[in-house]
């Protein structure tokens, strides 16, 4: 009988590490789709801005996401309309996500040109190290480690020679 009795308890105990082990998995592949949808939309900006290059300063903003949102998708401007566009992909993929288009003062090459930043954040499940990138920051100083970061840089160089 006593038998009977550990042998169950060894098996509860096996079936809660399993429970844990597959709510660990299920949060592991949730993460992993948020941060797929983050680069797909990352990707877009910077095809976007590579297919229009000679206005990328008309790109800069960092009100994606937010309740007014850059651009007019019945615009004329080509970068208006990628601006509302690309913020209407942004809210659709990953509800709840901020992005940012920045042109930094220097390059971080120190060549000459033009330099664009991309970054796309958004809330995860699980805390981590908080990112380095500055964009949304206020928006997540409640829970630095749940925010989340992906940064493209699109490098447009100098060709007048």
């Amino acid at each position: 009988m006593i038998e009977v009795l550990i042998s169950l308890v060894i098996s509860a105990i096996g079936l809660g590490a399993l429970i844990a082990l597959q709510s660990r998995a299920y949060s592991a592949e949730a993460e992993s789709y948020d941060r797929a949808q983050a680069l797909m939309v990352l990707e877009d900006m910077v095809q976007r801005l590579n297919a229009n290059r000679t206005q990328s300063v008309a790109y800069v903003s960092s009100a994606f996401g937010t309740a007014t949102p850059p651009g007019d998708c019945d615009g004329a401007q080509l970068a208006a309309r990628d601006l509302c566009e690309w913020n209407d992909m942004l809210t659709r993929l990953l509800p709840g996500a901020r992005a940012c288009i920045t042109t930094p003062a220097m390059t971080s090459t120190g060549l000459p040109g033009r330099e664009v930043r991309v970054t796309v954040v958004w809330r995860g499940s699980a805390p981590l190290a908080a990112p380095v990138a500055t964009c949304a920051q206020a928006d997540f100083q409640a829970q630095p480690a749940l925010r989340r970061a992906v940064t493209a840089v699109v490098r447009f160089g100098n060709l007048a020679g």
